[in-house]
């Protein structure tokens, strides 16, 4: 199942990659890997606030302040 999984991902063989990875398992944690990072990078460029703790007051508080 897991080399149907590869294959589905890369549409290849891993003969076919030459020596990028070695294994199935890599090739599966980099695909995984790159698209993890490119959702996290989307994500990071379309934050539109930044939270600020309210130390401010001098008490302690779970609440935070949207900017």
């Amino acid at each position: 199942m897991l080399s149907m999984f590869y294959c589905t991902l890369w549409g290849k063989g891993l003969e076919d990659l030459g020596k990028r990875f070695a294994s199935i398992e890599e090739a599966i944690y980099w695909a995984i890997y790159d698209e993890l990072m490119d959702l996290l990078e989307y994500q990071y460029i379309a934050i539109d606030f930044v939270d600020k703790p309210l130390d401010e007051l001098g008490n302690d508080s779970p609440l935070e302040v949207r900017l």
